[in-house]
């Protein structure tokens, strides 16, 4: 299992946890050990809860041809995150292509999100990014966002800040 992200105080020698995190360090860590350490830049609470509800005003607002395709607002958001490359990807390669249709209705059942591509006797699986605190820095959510809003912008045929000005108005 992974180990929490661990605030640690620089004393001018060494980087020590923080008197809170010291037992989780010490759960996950062992005594000599050496671990890597990198700059964990957390992101805004206000900007992750604004992104999460302009996409799901934009749900909401879904026209009804494209309502029926997506069962929530966290359906519509993966497969955009999909759709503008955050997201991680598996190919697999099948001897036949019964093969490759009978893997791929594997691969779907496991995530109802995941989009999945057959082509002949290879299957793609796209499972979108993590947008969790600890998946994903600022740097790479703002980024995330900003696409995400974008298409949903488009699909909807509205300006990009229409989606928060539509709920702030609510």
């Amino acid at each position: 299992m992974n180990a929490p992200p661990i605030p640690t105080m620089f004393d001018g020698e060494a980087f020590r946890p923080l008197p809170n995190f010291l037992r989780i360090a010490r759960e996950h860590y062992g005594l000599g050990e050496v671990a890597p350490m990198i700059r964990h830049e957390e992101r805004s609470r206000r900007s992750h809860d604004h992104y999460f509800a302009s996409v799901g005003e934009a749900w909401k607002n879904l026209p009804e041809g494209l309502a029926a395709r997506f069962t929530s607002a966290d359906h519509l958001r993966k497969f955009v995150l999909i759709q503008t490359g955050h997201r991680d990807e598996a190919v697999y390669v099948c001897k036949f292509k019964t093969e490759a249709n009978r893997l791929a209705a594997t691969l779907s059942d496991l995530d109802e999100y995941a989009v999945i591509v057959v082509d002949g006797t290879l299957v793609t699986r796209w499972t979108a990014k993590s947008q969790s605190y600890f998946n994903m820095n600022r740097k790479e959510f703002q980024q995330a966002k900003r696409d995400v809003l974008e298409y949903l912008a488009d699909m909807l045929g509205v300006p990009v800040g229409a989606l928060a000005q539509q709920r702030e108005a609510a």
